[in-house]
């Protein structure tokens, strides 16, 4: 499915959320260091920044397949360990509600990507658009 996905990215299909690259860069720049913690394919999210020309940003691109970890909380509990603590868990799926919670990491809901408003219903704080994070994060 993460290579159709991928393939359809290429041939022009599909596009960031508004807003992604912007407030990506801004954070970078602000010092933010930027990981990903994801469920998917280990080829899939790497190359979805790749084609957006955002894998510099990053410090990190994380999957519970390349890391063989059981489930986001354990993935999120290694990331952990090589980044340090200080950390705010980011994400619009239960899991990442619950990976932050676990791992007792502030917790930001997205509302606009692929969960309901009963996954993220846990969150410390609920966003509707991806640039809404630099006035959240900023207010912290």
């Amino acid at each position: 499915m993460d290579r159709f996905i991928l393939r359809e990215v290429d041939n022009g299909n599909g596009d960031l959320f508004p807003g992604v690259k912007e407030t990506l860069s801004a954070l970078s720049e602000q010092g933010y260091q930027l990981y990903v913690a994801s469920n998917g394919n280990a080829e899939y999210v790497p190359g979805a920044l790749e084609r957006e020309g955002l894998t510099s940003l990053f410090e990190g691109i994380y999957s519970v397949q390349q890391y063989q970890s059981g489930n986001k909380v354990e993935l999120v509990r290694t990331i952990l360990e090589k980044a340090g603590k200080d950390a705010i868990m980011i994400g619009d799926r239960s899991s990442d509600i619950e990976a932050g919670t676990e791992n007792h990491l502030p917790t930001i809901g997205c509302r606009f990507g692929n969960g309901s408003d009963e996954e993220l219903e846990a969150a410390d704080t609920k966003v509707d658009s991806f640039e809404e994070l630099l006035h959240v994060l900023t207010e912290k």
